[in-house]
């Protein structure tokens, strides 16, 4: 049976979507005089025409950029012939267009987020008794294993009196830029973590409730934002936004939007420090409970603020200009980069050009860590190649939680990715090699010891 044709298609953003279209139009009507601008991530957009003044009119045609801003610029040869200004709403967006698509700085401003959200008088995370709160979708991208472990060590290493609180629905979206990845029943998933925890407080999952309300919530106790989101279209983070307008603690990742929020209690996790969904369970864990361990030690080591250029109007390129930068962009990337504008950037991650692009991505979109990195290889995560899968997993678990710090941190790395061009890269900048004593540990350092010297090579003990 046809749907009706009015009726829109679901995007999982739409709400952020048509809540940043409302405020980005006001703020452009009133501080440039921008009565028009085109918000090409919104549905709405498409059915979007151009009137005869427009036809007309010499005037550049102002861009706002959304989430899918790298799609958007490879979709720029869909563009009527004229000239445009491009706008961000952040200074990692902008990053990414200038460093990594090669636009010229002056094409593309940031909007900044505190002229679209106003500040909150700021509240202080004190004490030991909080909410901790995440709003939006309960996705693998806002890598939700990370939130929950975090807190339950709070609870359980450190006996703060952590509740987390949840607003919203459950997805199954997963991170595009690393690859493939085995899908799975996020929600399932979720509750069997929560469920295999001995909680002293919890988690509250509080459902889907409108934007301007779950912030007001009555039963909210000192309420504390907390974000590891590592999506790659976290260009922005309304979420995150509406909790400032409150005056809420943020704790959020160092990653996208996240990196121009500005305030005196905000703390910022740098992307070695985060167990993302696309890790193995143990490896989260022993990130999480790391972090808590230094979160209660050390806060003010994780407080940064974010500083963003003064807004001004950025410089038009015409449809001409926009054709040779992108047709650099594929030269130099490979013809594989249009896999994004299919929806289908996974497979483009997978290929060799993909991999190194999504490496300068990373780079672009966070605040890394310089700190020393130790790469534990292992052969695969298949226990069943294993006599002893328990002690396995604890051993792992043990070295995430061990090495992961200020001072250091922690990859996984497959033996069969260490032929990649990427990962030898990666190789031969670490400090330390790490090899679980297993039958397969002889054949891997052997091999590496053909590239890598072999005093760096440890091989360890599963007990």
């Amino acid at each position: 049976m046809k749907t009706n044709r009015k009726e829109e298609e679901y995007e999982h953003s739409k709400t952020s979507i048509d809540c940043l279209t409302t405020a980005v139009s006001k703020y452009l009507a009133h501080d440039f005089k921008i009565k028009n601008p085109w918000f090409l991530d919104s549905s709405k957009w498409m059915n979007h025409n151009l009137s005869d003044s427009d036809k007309k009119s010499k005037e550049p045609i102002d861009i706002v950029l959304f989430g899918s801003f790298i799609q958007r610029f490879l979709e720029t040869g869909n563009l009527p012939s004229g000239d445009y200004r491009f706008w961000a709403l952040s200074s990692a967006v902008k990053k990414v267009y200038t460093d990594l698509l090669g636009f010229p700085a002056e094409s593309i401003s940031i909007i900044p987020r505190n002229s679209l959200f106003p500040l909150g008088e700021e509240k202080h995370l004190t004490g030991d008794t909080f909410d901790l709160v995440h709003a939006g979708r309960i996705s693998p991208v806002k890598n939700m294993e990370m939130f929950l472990l975090f807190a339950y060590y709070l609870q359980k290493d450190h006996q703060v009196k952590c509740r987390p609180v949840l607003f919203g629905d459950f997805d199954d979206i997963q991170h595009d830029h690393h690859g493939r990845i085995l899908q799975k029943d996020y929600r399932h998933f979720i509750q069997t973590i929560c469920s295999s925890l001995e909680w002293d407080i919890e988690p509250k999952f509080m459902g889907l409730y409108p934007s301007n309300e779950w912030s007001q919530h009555k039963e909210l106790n000192s309420p504390v934002y907390c974000t590891f989101s590592t999506y790659s279209k976290e260009d922005f983070g309304v979420s995150v936004a509406q909790a400032q307008a409150n005056g809420w603690p943020l704790i959020l990742s160092a990653w996208g939007g996240h990196l121009d929020c500005s305030g005196q209690n905000i703390y910022k996790i740098p992307l070695e420090r985060i167990g993302e969904s696309i890790d193995e369970l143990v490896v989260i864990k022993g990130k999480a409970r790391a972090l808590a361990r230094d979160f209660v030690s050390s806060k003010e080591s994780f407080i940064s603020s974010g500083v963003v250029e003064p807004p001004q109007l950025p410089a038009p390129l015409s449809v001409s200009q926009l054709d040779q930068i992108r047709r650099k962009v594929v030269s130099k990337w490979g013809n594989e980069i249009q896999y994004i504008t299919r929806q289908m950037t996974d497979h483009y991650a997978d290929s060799q050009k993909g991999l190194l692009f999504f490496q300068q991505f990373n780079k672009l979109f966070s605040i890394q860590c310089d700190s020393p990195k130790t790469i534990l290889i292992l052969h695969d995560f298949n226990l069943e190649l294993y006599n002893k899968p328990d002690e396995y997993l604890k051993k792992i678990e043990q070295l995430a939680f061990e090495i992961s710090s200020l001072k250091s941190h922690l990859e996984i790395m497959v033996s069969r990715d260490v032929t990649k061009k990427a990962a030898l890269a990666k190789l031969m900048k670490s400090q330390q090699i790490l090899l679980i004593n297993d039958e397969y540990a002889n054949k891997t350092q052997n091999a590496l010891s053909l590239i890598i010297p072999r005093n760096m090579i440890d091989v360890i003990k599963l007990n």
